[in-house]
């Protein structure tokens, strides 16, 4: 037979294998670099040499290449004990035998040089003869092991195993350099036990989807394995990198590295792909993004789109929601302001105002530090065993506070307001002022007095223990005259039992609302706090925004809170009210046995929520913990890995890790699946976006390329 024709055949019988099989199909668009000399469980050593790595356009640190026990040029001949292929990475240099007798030759030749030009005539007694430059052209790369390609016997389907499982000390392997759609092939595989894993998970949460369906990938990015990015950039195609949207349900997702290093851009181009999928798919779930810098929420030029517009997230998917904190925002159909109602939640309406007291360094007069100090929590404690006074009091304080508010200018729909003290405490306080008026309501006292004597008269027509509800300026009037009375009889006021009625958190409210202190001089008051401009978060009409989001949490919106302009005490008590909301929600989902409610929550600046020294009780560390069991996956971003605690980080599913300038937050990486091959990369790499990603469909780290938001 011609040896043509039998080339021929050969080819053609290649040509069909690879077809067919799906394993031989990883080696259709690769090329030849190497043999290996060493092979162990973990990793290989293999000889390449400058002829082989200029026809692949070299091999760069990091990048795969894969091993085979057979030519693939001879699939026919491969037997059935052979047919894998090994996945490898390029992790470092290999020392080879007699390398030292060439590094000594490259010496002995510079030594001799007669002209500083290498090329010169000069020198062209010391340049190297063919065997010389042949025997110098070889070099030695170490390879870790990622895992094994291999056919499934009973049906043919492709499966991966992450280790080796034997190999043989008198064969050489093989080594190639994938590219192509070799490579976008090797490195975007799903297992198929990974894939009945996802329809096992998603049935479980009451969502049934057909195989095609969950295979279903997104791109992110494109494959890189260096910051110099020149001849893999110039000379092949880029290799699409894809993600399983189904493996961030339910799941956590770190993105780790430096300020301006693309953690944005990743979690932007995840929650797009994210969205889109669940479209695609039917899937009903929400994400809600916690923006810190109103980059989710407002369009910004660094999000410019196809048609050159600004653009964010909001405006990119529609549906969005977004709620703000912004007060030059004009409120629309998907734009809801963040307003709150601080006579409904006068625990939220402190902790906002004392946030803006601490963070704008208001006055440290006595008065305001002990407003500030206010335990105001504490009056909402549930107690069975409270006796009456107790209560009574707390139901003055409260009065108090709600006083307090009007002073400041807080709007509450209605024109009176409940006096805080009782009929008993006035008789009991200014005994010969009511025996006065009891005896003759008609008489006149001085201006004082007869403020306090019109305001006991109100009681008259009132059913028992009901305070009169009186306008908002006779109020104020009566708390005054309470207080000028008393000061100048030298006297306190009493309870209906003859003790010291006003407690230390009702001085300090008293005192506020008066514009006095202990001794009755004039000082600053509510007016202190009134001039920060806290009004702007009230509104008597507003709904309660926890509800209203969990109700769109429901319906799979997309909500984007813009806390940019909060302080980040103020921050921490908004997002933490939804997140407890939406945790008890999907807990009784679970607890009742239908399906929970599916959410992302999207965090920046994690150390502060979950870092090490959180409490576990808290809300954030438990979202972390649990609230995979409740259908909520977590997606936290931070330059601090270290700072994260540890059975967080133990239990993370997905990895976006870009540049990190500290190697102790390096090798807190290390210590997690194969980061450990980066860490001289990621600690020298600053390129924007360039990222090693670890998700819960793929078996091994990718280096990539994120691609850029663009709306």
């Amino acid at each position: 037979m011609p040896a043509d024709f039998s080339n021929q055949i050969t080819s053609q019988i290649n040509n069909d294998l690879s077809k067919k099989s799906k394993l031989f199909n990883l080696l259709n668009e690769s090329s030849l670099i190497g043999y290996s000399f060493n092979v162990s469980y973990n990793s290989i050593s293999i000889l390449t040499n400058d002829f082989w790595k200029r026809e692949v356009h070299g091999i760069p640190h990091n990048s795969f290449l894969i091993a085979t026990s057979f030519d693939k040029n001879e699939l026919a001949t491969v037997d059935q004990d052979n047919k894998e292929i090994i996945l490898l990475r390029v992790v470092k240099e290999a020392s080879i035998p007699d390398e030292d007798i060439w590094v000594e030759t490259r010496i002995a030749k510079i030594k001799s040089l007669k002209s500083p030009n290498l090329d010169a005539l000069d020198n062209s007694s010391v340049d190297f003869d063919n065997y010389t430059l042949n025997e110098m052209g070889y070099t030695g790369l170490e390879c870790s092991i990622l895992g094994t390609f291999f056919e499934d016997d009973n049906n043919n389907e492709l499966n991966f195993g992450s280790d080796l499982e034997n190999y043989f000390g008198t064969k050489s392997l093989y080594i190639y350099k994938p590219l192509g759609s070799s490579l976008e092939k090797i490195i975007n595989f799903i297992d198929p036990y990974r894939i009945k894993s996802i329809q096992n998970d998603l049935n479980n949460m009451g969502i049934n989807l057909s195989t095609e369906k969950i295979e279903a990938k997104y791109e992110i990015g494109t494959v890189r394995y260096t910051s110099t990015n020149r001849l893999q950039k110039s000379t092949s195609s880029e290799v699409k990198v894809t993600v399983n949207p189904f493996d961030f349900i339910a799941r956590r997702t770190a993105t780790f590295g430096m300020t301006r290093t693309g953690k944005s851009n990743t979690v932007k181009t995840l929650i797009d792909a994210i969205d889109r999928n669940c479209k695609s798919t039917g899937i009903t779930l929400s994400q809600i993004i916690f923006d810190l810098n109103g980059e989710y929420a407002n369009p910004n030029l660094q999000d410019i789109n196809d048609s050159g517009e600004a653009s964010s997230i909001s405006t990119s998917i529609p549906g969005s929601i977004v709620y703000t904190l912004n007060p030059n925002i004009q409120a629309s159909k998907d734009i809801r302001l963040l307003r709150f109602n601080f006579f409904k939640n006068i625990q939220l309406a402190h902790q906002f105002i004392t946030s803006i007291m601490k963070n704008e360094n208001t006055s440290t007069a006595a008065d305001i530090t002990s407003f500030i100090n206010l335990d105001i929590n504490a009056w909402f404690e549930d107690d069975d065993e409270m006796d009456s006074s107790t209560k009574n009091r707390i139901t003055i304080k409260k009065n108090l506070y709600y006083i307090l508010l009007h002073s400041i200018g807080c709007k509450s729909g209605n024109s009176k307001i409940s006096f805080p003290f009782s009929k008993s405490v006035l008789k009991k306080s200014f005994p010969d002022i009511i025996k006065k008026a009891e005896k003759n309501p008609d008489i006149n006292l001085d201006s004082d007095e007869e403020i306090l004597k019109n305001i006991y008269l109100t009681y008259k027509n009132l059913p028992p223990r009901v305070n009169p509800s009186l306008p908002k300026d006779e109020v104020f009037r009566g708390l005054k005259a309470i207080k000028n009375v008393l000061t100048n009889q030298n006297k306190s006021l009493l309870s209906s039992s003859g003790k010291e009625m006003l407690d230390d958190d009702m001085k300090v409210l008293f005192n506020l609302i008066t514009q006095s202190n202990d001794k009755n001089s004039y000082i600053q008051g509510y007016k202190a706090i009134a001039k920060l401009g806290v009004t702007k978060y009230h509104e008597i009409n507003s709904n309660d925004y926890t509800e209203e989001i969990v109700n769109y949490m429901k319906e799979g919106k997309v909500i984007i809170l813009d806390v940019s302009l909060g302080i980040q005490d103020m921050r921490t008590r908004i997002t933490e009210l939804i997140v407890e909301k939406i945790f008890i929600n999907n807990q009784k989902e679970f607890t009742e046995g239908i399906p929970t409610s599916k959410v992302i929550f999207y965090v920046e600046e994690a150390h502060n929520l979950i870092g090490k020294k959180m409490e576990p009780r808290e809300i954030w560390p438990r979202v972390a913990k649990e609230g995979a069991k409740y259908g909520i996956g977590l997606v936290y971003s931070t330059q601090e890995p270290s700072s994260i605690s540890k059975n967080v980080l133990s239990n993370t599913e997905n990895w976006f890790i870009t540049h990190l300038n500290n190697e102790d937050e390096i090798r807190v990486i290390s210590k997690y699946y194969d980061f450990g091959d980066f860490k001289s990369s990621l600690m020298k790499a600053k390129d924007v976006g360039f990222a090693r990603i670890k998700t819960m469909s793929q078996n091994f780290v990718v280096p990539v390329q994120i691609k850029k938001f663009e709306g």
